[in-house]
């Protein structure tokens, strides 16, 4: 009878010492996976837009700044802060998420208008992302560097009467600081967006129509680099856990 208890009680301890040892394993890996998401969630920053605002006095339609007849690129430079900045997506106004007369090509520029960064189009209607009065479409994200220039504008056709904002003052984005409004050469022809590289004339602050989504933190990495990390780092402490119960195993054993 004391045999059958010793023997009870060895196996209760070696039992109770998996239990402990799997306990801290399951802990271990706990906290491998929520450094995982850590890991993922650092890089991530909120997302603004760079007109914060669709101040007044002066809103109307394309039409009654071009004429009827006339096609135009609009837009207006800006140069980045102290920090790099990622564009995520291109928009253009679309004041109270009524739906656009048409869709409006936007593109994103150096400071020359040389390289042309990001392009995207915003369809008509209601198809774009709508957010604080602008509709967006999401673009492959583009690093902006710090201390660089650059010019957004938006392309609109003969005729269109989606709304623009002239003679204003906007909120602006933090990141960055609003340069001047720019424009391309009026055209009867509809030749689609050109670089807008003339100043705006006598417009306070800007000829408002593009817009854009920005984040100060880089493009988050792939999904499946972290993960990765952490799977390897899982891989080793299990590793390790079996060695060690392998060893005890052996001990107990060997007794």
């Amino acid at each position: 009878m004391k045999t059958f208890i010793v023997a009870g009680l060895l196996v209760s301890c070696r039992n109770r010492g998996r239990i402990m040892n799997t306990r801290r394993l399951f802990g271990a890996g706990a906290l491998i996976l929520a450094s995982i998401g850590l890991c993922a969630s650092s890089v991530q920053a909120a997302t603004i837009a760079a007109i914060q605002s669709t101040n007044g006095p002066q809103q109307l339609g394309f039409t009654g700044f071009a004429g009827a007849s006339s096609s135009d690129s609009i837009g207006w430079s800006f140069t980045v802060g102290a920090a790099n900045v990622t564009v995520t997506a291109l928009g253009v106004l679309d004041p109270g998420g009524a739906a656009l007369a048409s869709s409006h090509e936007i593109g994103l520029w150096n400071s020359t208008g040389t390289t042309l960064l990001a392009d995207a189009t915003v369809p008509s209607g209601t198809g774009g992302t709508l957010m604080n009065n602008y509709s967006y479409t999401s673009i492959s994200p583009v690093i902006l560097n710090a201390g660089a220039t650059y010019v957004v504008g938006a392309f609109y056709p003969t005729g269109n009467t989606d709304q623009i904002i002239l003679n204003s003052t906007q909120t602006i984005a933090p990141e960055i600081a609003f340069g001047q409004s720019e424009q391309s050469d009026f055209s009867l022809s509809n030749p689609g967006l050109a670089f807008p590289s003339a100043h705006g004339g006598n417009h306070n602050e800007g000829i408002f129509g593009p817009n854009f989504l920005l984040s100060t933190a880089d493009p988050a990495p792939e999904p499946g680099t972290p993960l990765l990390v952490g799977l390897g780092a899982a891989a080793l402490l299990a590793g390790r856990f079996w060695r060690r119960s392998s060893r005890r195993e052996r001990s107990r054993n060997s007794l």
